[in-house]
């Protein structure tokens, strides 16, 4: 089963990446730099908006 990816998105409509060394996070606004994950992924980030690859486009 191949499951939709999607990415995680902030309040301020800036796609999370991953944090820095000092454990903060990094944010972007384009998508290619942006953490991909399935929506079952994105459940340990309740503090993040999950919206799929598909709606992006």
């Amino acid at each position: 089963m191949n499951e939709e990816l999607g990415v995680l998105v902030n309040p301020k409509r800036a796609y999370y990446v991953g944090n820095n060394r000092d454990g903060l996070p990094v944010y972007t606004v384009n998508t290619e730099y942006a953490h991909k994950c399935t929506r079952k992924e994105a459940e340990q980030f309740p503090q993040f908006r999950w919206v799929s690859l598909e709606e992006l486009r």
